[in-house]
């Protein structure tokens, strides 16, 4: 540091041209603004101009964010419908009808295949699903379902009728270029950086179909619904539509927000502190990383509620914790990925601290346990564990009411916070 700073004193005091730029990084959510008195003092004083660079900047260098892909296809023009926003906007989206073999052509990891408009469908048998294309699916692969075995019962038993009997697939795209072609009567397209946001589960169902029972004939006369939307570079817009199509469907609010730009940032962050962060249903991790901890995203937002000081509504409203409370819990401007570590190890220490003991711990205790912390910083866990116990006892103890039970109980939140600050004072 020394010497960079004397060959910065050097070029100043030379007769040469310096053009001079202040970079400050920082792994904090919240940048300093240029407008900040010592900042601007500063620029002013040194003519240098002052950049600023927190983790939501750094984030996409480390995040796993899957690379663009492309894929071309030719159908029937009367397969396709156009859609567009307006009659003065160059993006146009599309509904297009496509077989099942074609949709396995376009979205294997065989990049030369997905290009080639002209590939025999008889050598799809051994591909495989470029997972990557799920980046932006809400949920991971829930494996054999009922409905996922009814997608491949009705490609073995009744491809013909797979179009009016599934909901298809719903894809974004950064670029899309596509026109008639062959006198009208032929449609290509051209799909780059594209991402399957809701259908993941039909398209693993067909894949699986594929591998384990390979038919060409019932792969290409099965057709699917394909919803194609050119979203260009628009993440917020990606995101949306991933949210907005599958809140038709039976899926849960925590699903839901697992796309959220802020949940993908978590992730990221706690897989380079040998943490998997489960998003979604079904996500196993990264093959490739050795994880010391796994915990779930419903587990972390009770964590940080109950250091919020709802330790009750954390046990008793899980639901709400990804509707209505959402926004209080994973707060981008309040909630510091440092902050949240430190929460999730403790979770796993109280854990710890409760099979070295002889109480007997479960969720909820655990929970009530960093609620209590938090009000007692002084306190070590085992001291708050031993406090814990001495309320779930004394608390309307002339009561046959069960342990789980009183945890859910507001008064038995309040009971705590007023036990805890008498104590403290």
């Amino acid at each position: 540091t020394k010497r960079f700073m004397e060959e910065i004193i050097t070029h100043l005091n030379s007769g040469d041209l310096w053009e001079i730029e202040l970079y400050m990084v920082s792994n904090d959510n919240i940048s300093m603004k240029p407008d900040d008195h010592t900042i601007s003092m500063f620029s002013e004083t040194y003519s240098l101009s002052v950049h600023s660079i927190t983790l939501k900047e750094i984030i996409p260098y480390i995040t796993d964010f899957p690379k663009d892909l492309s894929a071309k296809f030719i159908t029937n023009s009367t397969s396709v419908m156009t859609y567009e926003i307006n009659e003065l906007s160059s993006s146009k989206s599309y509904l297009i009808k496509l077989s099942l073999a074609e949709l396995i052509r376009i979205t294997c990891s065989d990049k030369d295949i997905r290009v080639n408009t002209t590939s025999d469908h008889t050598n799809l048998r051994s591909k495989t699903l470029d997972t990557s294309l799920l980046f932006d699916n809400v949920r991971g692969y829930l494996g054999e379902t009922t409905f996922n075995k009814n997608i491949v019962k009705t490609i073995k038993e009744d491809p013909n009728k797979f179009f009016m009997y599934n909901n298809g697939l719903t894809v974004t795209a950064k670029n899309i270029k596509a026109g008639p072609i062959n006198g009208n009567k032929r449609f290509q397209c051209e799909i780059n950086g594209f991402q399957i946001v809701n259908g993941g589960q039909t398209l693993r169902s067909i894949y699986k179909f594929c591998n384990e029972h390979f038919d060409e004939e019932k792969l290409v006369s099965a057709e699917i619904l394909v919803r194609l939307f050119q979203t260009e570079a628009d993440e917020t817009l990606t995101n949306n539509i991933a949210e907005y199509t599958n809140s038709q469907n039976a899926i849960s609010l925590m699903d839901l927000k697992s796309v959220n730009n802020f949940q993908i940032q978590i992730e990221a962050f706690l897989k380079s502190n040998d943490i998997h962060y489960v998003r979604k249903n079904g996500d196993m991790g990264d093959k490739d990383t050795d994880y010391e901890k796994r915990i779930s995203m419903k587990r972390v937002s009770q964590i940080i509620y109950s250091s919020l000081g709802f330790p009750d509504r954390s046990i008793n409203q899980t639901k709400a914790l990804f509707g209505k409370y959402y926004d209080e819990i994973f707060s981008e401007d309040i909630l510091s990925f440092n902050d949240l570590l430190t929460l999730i190890n403790m979770h796993f220490e109280v854990i710890e601290r409760y099979k070295e003991s002889t109480y007997i711990g479960f969720e909820g205790k655990f929970l009530y346990v960093i609620y209590i912390k938090k009000l007692a910083p002084q306190k070590s866990l085992i001291e708050c564990i031993e406090l814990l116990e001495e309320f779930i006892v004394d608390y309307k103890k002339e009561d046959s009411i069960s342990v789980a039970r009183k945890l859910i109980q507001k008064g038995f939140k309040d009971y705590v916070e007023d036990k805890v600050n008498t104590e403290i004072q």
